[in-house]
């Protein structure tokens, strides 16, 4: 199929001096032009020249096939003359003129871009919010809130766990040292500030009474230890009072332990509930630990001093940072 490219008009004006035995047309390949398809040929009489006429060939969408020499022919009976005009190819643009589409282009980005972030609103952000959806509540309530420590409370959390048995590695070794060096937490805890020659039971109420928070290391040893339902139930005594919270942590799957009574089922039910991860993977540990961070109380950051070696001795104030 051969391009198609633009409209080409040839004129040819001849003067016959009053003549008109003189014929006029325009000739291509030794035939009239206007027998050629798609072609206009019309003979006319401009009125500013009487004595003339004007050929005039309109060659509509003009294509590579129509390249070549034409001629202008004025003949008699007697006498032939012509006028050649040559039309090659450089004067017909090989392509078609280029069209700006920045502004299309422009228009199209800016769509896409729209539609997007409106897919990324409606669609991806609420089922974000949905999945992490107890963590953006802890986050708001957290950031909202007041400060906590400007009670009469000693202690920011009471560890309460099934001591002699094997719950005592992961509280020693894992839950405490990370509450008092990382979340800078005051713990109180059985087997270092329980006091020695008292009563299990009161040191039981004494730790609940002086901490603002209680964690739960829940366990299938901890459900079997009467001691340890004995400080549940103080607890849960100060929580249903309004000056006690709750943190229980599942060190391992009690949902099905013969054991689970109704209080600590409901228990759990109502209390939000942070899980140990068993294969201490370590980034479901940091996720662990950031949740557990939102549970604990909210502390104003402390501002402690470093001597610095002057000849003043003075001291330098660091934040710490909570």
């Amino acid at each position: 199929m051969q391009k198609t490219f633009q409209d080409v008009s040839l004129h040819c004006l001849f003067d016959f001096h009053g003549s008109t035995s003189w014929h006029l047309q325009w000739v291509r390949n030794t035939k009239l032009a206007r027998n050629i398809s798609d072609r206009h040929h019309e003979l006319v009489s401009p009125s500013q020249f009487p004595n003339s006429y004007l050929a005039l060939l309109k060659i509509d969408r003009f294509r590579r096939s129509d390249l070549g020499i034409y001629h202008c022919q004025a003949n008699n009976s007697m006498v032939l003359t012509h006028l050649s005009v040559d039309i090659q190819e450089a004067v017909i643009p090989t392509h078609p003129p280029p069209t700006d589409t920045s502004d299309h282009t422009a228009a199209i980005v800016a769509l896409s871009c729209l539609a997007l972030a409106l897919f990324i609103m409606g669609v991806v952000l609420p089922v974000v919010v949905y999945r992490h959806r107890v963590i953006f509540k802890l986050r708001i309530k957290r950031w909202f809130g007041k400060y906590e420590d400007q009670d009469t409370r000693e202690y920011d959390v009471f560890v309460s766990y099934c001591a002699g048995s094997s719950d005592d590695t992961f509280v020693a070794k894992t839950l405490v040292p990370t509450l008092e060096k990382k979340l800078h937490m005051d713990v109180y805890v059985e087997y270092r500030d329980f006091e020695l020659g008292e009563a299990i039971s009161i040191n039981v109420i004494k730790a609940v009474e002086k901490s603002r928070r209680t964690i739960l290391v829940l366990s299938p040893r901890y459900l079997e230890n009467g001691w340890c339902r004995f400080q549940f139930l103080n607890a849960q005594i100060e929580m249903m009072a309004k000056r006690h919270k709750l943190i229980p942590i599942m060190l391992e799957d009690i949902s099905n332990h013969k054991d689970l009574d109704m209080d600590l089922r409901n228990m759990l039910k109502m209390v939000k509930y942070v899980k140990w991860p068993s294969d201490r993977r370590k980034r479901k540990e940091e996720k662990f630990w950031k949740h557990l961070n939102l549970l604990l109380p909210k502390k104003k950051p402390k501002i402690e001093y470093r001597k610095v070696s002057t000849a003043s001795d003075s001291y330098l104030p660091e934040a710490e940072v909570i």
